[in-house]
């Protein structure tokens, strides 16, 4: 238990209801949620505050846009995102289970063609987004763009 997880589930009491954590890592706990408007359970991802104190919150924003422009059968779909009292989150679809870094060798993990799909999903979403991007400045923008 963190000492900002009251805090969390106070801002989300009308949304999710934390049941458990479920993983970590350096930037993020996830906790096992069931979403209650929809009465399903969710992988709830938050980014850690201390982390966020120190990189600032732009990391995991960042993450949030690959993963919502992702699609792939292997990749699970982002739910909701947004920030809860201060705390950023997002929720994915939650798989009943161990984990699949804990029942899969690392060659049938990290096949091949698995890194290739996932790494080329991952760069087309970082070129749509940057280029949607790049798009609204020019919009915004009163300076004549250079071709």
């Amino acid at each position: 238990m963190t000492d900002w997880l009251p805090r969390l589930q106070t801002a989300l009491a009308d949304r999710y209801s934390i049941d458990r954590e479920i993983g970590r890592g350096g930037m993020s706990i996830v906790y096992l949620a069931r979403d209650l408007p929809r009465n399903r359970f969710v992988a709830l991802k938050v980014f850690r505050p201390d982390i966020a104190a120190v990189l600032g919150p732009d990391r995991f924003l960042d993450e949030i846009q690959v993963a919502a422009g992702l699609a792939h059968p292997h990749i699970l779909p982002l739910f909701d995102s947004d920030v809860a009292d201060g705390l950023l989150f997002y929720t994915m679809h939650y798989v009943e289970g161990t984990s699949s870094t804990a029942t899969s060798s690392p060659k049938t993990f990290c096949s091949r063609q698995g890194i290739r799909s996932s790494a080329t999903s991952a760069s087309r979403a970082r070129s749509e987004r940057r280029t949607s991007r790049e798009k609204r400045v020019r919009a915004s923008s009163s300076e004549p763009w250079a071709t």
